[in-house]
C-alpha cells in the first residue's frame, strides 16, 4: 500500500512542476487534481487488468484509490504552493 502511495505522490508532484508556468492556481490545483485520482486508479486498477481473474480487487478498490488519491492530492497541493510561492518570491526580487 505504501509502495503505491508514494507513485501517486510522485507522480502529483511532477505533474505540480510541470504547471510551473501556468499563472491560474485554480487552474493548477485541478491538474494536480485530476492527475493524483488518475495516477491512483490506474496504479490500483492496470494490476488487476493484467492479471488473471481475482474477484477480490473489486472490494479493495475503494480503500487502495481513495488513499492513494489523497495522498497523490496533498503531495500535489504542498508542490503547487511552494512552487508558487517560489516564483512569487523570485518575480519580486528585482535582480
Amino acid at each position: 500500500m505504501i509502495f503505491g502511495a508514494i507513485i501517486v505522490a510522485f507522480i502529483s508532484i511532477v505533474s505540480a512542476a510541470l504547471t510551473w508556468k501556468l499563472t491560474n492556481i485554480v487552474f493548477r490545483f485541478l491538474i494536480t487534481g485530476v492527475v493524483a485520482f488518475l495516477a491512483a486508479y490506474l496504479a490500483y486498477c492496470v494490476p488487476a487488468w493484467l492479471s488473471p481473474g481475482d474477484s477480490q480487487y473489486s472490494s479493495w478498490a475503494r480503500l487502495f484509490i481513495d488513499t492513494w488519491f489523497v495522498v497523490g492530492l496533498v503531495a500535489g497541493s504542498l508542490a503547487v504552493i511552494v512552487s508558487s510561492i517560489i516564483r512569487d518570491k523570485g518575480s519580486k526580487n528585482p535582480s
